[in-house]
């Protein structure tokens, strides 16, 4: 017999935001939405569908953690280390069905343990004790807080407990839900662009109105699925709200801590789809020489070590 998941639920009658996630199923979250004024609860992120739910299409719901790295490792090679431990594998297996390079890290995969569920507050833990996918140990938390009534903070915590220092990366992956109409400003001050592989090839001019932080319509950016350095850490999105007879909404992003300076834009071609990704590094740095993955905002985290980060939404 199917099991239907678990949810789990983040709301309180003081709150404009609420949040449904899966803990068992790599605390992906399935709803992500708010209510602005009096009007209606609207979705923030694109609600993940019945059918995404059955099928655990997991890299499509609605918003999960990326650690302890995020985006692609070229063919799993990791080369960020000097000297590499004695037992670090040739290369990392890859983690999804036709894909060779790992992908997004091991969280959004297991299955995270409730921690504490308070009123206002969620906090899940994960704890990896290292293996093939990953050869160092590491314990994630995640915390989830409804702060006033307008804001919703999502704080992401790893901790190496290795003695061994660890390569290491967070962030967190929204999808925003798509309109057309939808209007992002932001400012960057360069990106990575892509081989036919979806790997980085060179740093290079980043769109216009993204390096001057210009606002423009989601249905305006090119095709994209590039990270950015030179963040601010800060972001506005504006649903018109039109189409369906609503009033505007407005919320603000801000990225703390190790997320604030590296994001990923997604906007695949012909899909109604965008993701505005805070992170702790640029794709493919742990496949880069230590001092090259340095700059790109690798960390290596000494035994015990954080890696912290956060990503505030405002209705604004």
């Amino acid at each position: 017999m199917h099991e239907e998941p678990k949810v789990l639920a983040l709301a309180s009658r003081h709150s404009r935001w609420r949040m449904k996630l899966l803990p068992e199923r790599g605390a992906c979250a399935i709803a992500l939405e708010a209510r602005p004024g009096d009007g209606p609860w609207r979705p923030v992120a694109q609600a993940t569908s019945a059918e995404q739910i059955d099928a655990d299409q997991r890299l499509r719901h609605a918003n999960y953690a990326l650690l302890p790295y995020s985006n692609r490792i070229a063919h799993g090679l990791i080369g960020a280390l000097q000297p590499h431990p004695p037992r670090l594998p040739p290369r990392l297996p890859p983690n999804l069905a036709n894909q060779p390079h790992p992908l997004h890290g091991l969280g959004w995969l297991q299955a995270w343990r409730v921690q504490r569920q308070a009123g206002r507050e969620l906090l899940l833990t994960l704890r990896w004790p290292g293996g093939a996918a990953w050869p160092w140990a590491f314990e994630a938390q995640q915390r989830l807080r409804l702060l006033g009534q307008n804001r919703l903070q999502l704080d992401l915590r790893l901790r190496n407990l290795g003695r061994q220092p660890m390569p290491a990366g967070l962030g967190w992956h929204p999808y925003f839900q798509f309109e057309p109409d939808l209007q992002l400003r932001t400012r960057v001050a360069r990106m990575q662009h892509l081989g036919a592989d979806a790997l980085p090839l060179a740093w290079g001019a980043a769109p216009k109105p993204l390096a001057e932080g210009r606002a423009l319509p989601i249905s305006a950016l090119p095709a994209l699925d590039n990270a950015f350095d030179g963040w601010r850490g800060r972001a506005d999105l504006r649903w018109s709200g039109a189409a369906q007879g609503l009033a505007p909404m407005r919320v603000k992003l801000q990225a703390r801590g190790a997320i604030r300076r590296h994001c990923v834009i997604y906007r695949p071609p012909d899909q109604a789809l965008f993701c505005l990704e805070p992170v702790s590094h640029a794709n493919n740095a742990l496949a880069q020489r230590a001092d090259v993955a340095r700059r790109w905002g690798l960390r290596m985290l000494a035994s015990e070590a954080s890696l912290v980060g956060a990503m505030v939404l405002s209705l604004a």
